[in-house]
């Protein structure tokens, strides 16, 4: 349930790690003296600089997860048509604000979509209920296709900016979109809207028609 400058900071340490002598041609003519090698890093040194640069690439990979997250107001929108089924035990399984949006037939549901939510942009992801074909979703009285996309990608895109970035996209379906026609569906559909789309068929909850394994925001 919608890309990040990632800013890595580097340390610069200085020290007098070389030991330079000037010789006067004095100094040259007299014997030979024992040549002084440059002191040793300090392995407490070596090991801070590890540790550094340890908690550098940890902080970068962490920074697309906490800037998901860190929000000033975290909302998960819900989109149902009136298909779906236990919206009550499904409000339940969603954490922290949810705004519900159900949609009706009189109407395209991008369209409807994109005038409720208007410019807001803080959601960190939407959770979308409809039921399903092998490479197509049914909702709010249309089925929306590959062909419904194209057609449609003005009013999709736009959809999909009206989240935070990397947001994601839940799609609970009646039927299964894992296979090679609903891939090419689901490639598009991402392609269009730039959000983290996953699904989950009929088989894993019970919204269309209490699943432990769908994990919910």
């Amino acid at each position: 349930m919608n890309s990040l400058n990632q800013d890595s900071t580097y340390s610069t340490f200085n020290d007098n790690l070389t030991h330079l002598e000037l010789f006067s041609e004095a100094e040259l003519k007299q014997a030979p003296r024992q040549i002084k090698f440059p002191r040793q890093f300090p392995i407490s040194w070596l090991l801070l600089l590890c540790c550094l640069l340890l908690v550098n690439e940890v902080t970068a990979t962490e920074q697309p997860i906490a800037a998901l997250l860190n929000v000033e107001s975290s909302k998960v929108l819900l989109i149902v048509d009136n298909s779906v089924q236990d919206l009550e035990g499904l409000l339940h399984r969603l954490h922290g604000d949810i705004d519900l949006l159900v949609l009706n037939e009189t109407q395209e549901p991008f369209s409807q979509i994109n005038q409720a939510i208007g410019d807001e942009q803080n959601y960190v992801g939407v959770v979308m209920v409809a039921a399903a074909a092998s490479d197509a979703i049914y909702i709010a009285g249309r089925w929306v296709d590959k062909h419904y996309l194209v057609q449609h990608k003005g009013g999709i895109a736009q959809f999909g900016e009206k989240f935070t970035a990397r947001s994601n996209l839940m799609l609970l379906t009646s039927d299964s979109l894992i296979n090679p026609k609903g891939d090419g569906f689901l490639t598009l559909f991402t392609g269009l809207t730039q959000l983290d789309v996953s699904v989950f068929g009929g088989a894993e909850h019970h919204y269309l028609a209490f699943n432990n394994f769908v994990g919910f925001f």
